[in-house]
């Protein structure tokens, strides 16, 4: 995770429809949480992963 910037997120985007119903989740449409990486600028890291 050091070598590539990857990070795991604190506040992943919640569920925009239910898992149940299918129905929306009004006050959840359209917000986003962290991706992972942003933290630590995994973006602008040219190292190769494990994979």
């Amino acid at each position: 995770m050091k070598e590539t910037g990857d990070n795991i997120p604190k506040e992943l985007t919640k569920d925009w429809y239910d898992r149940t119903s299918g129905k929306k989740i009004k006050e959840n449409m359209n917000i986003r949480g962290e991706m992972p990486g942003t933290k630590n600028n995994a973006e602008d890291i040219n190292k190769q992963g494990g994979f």
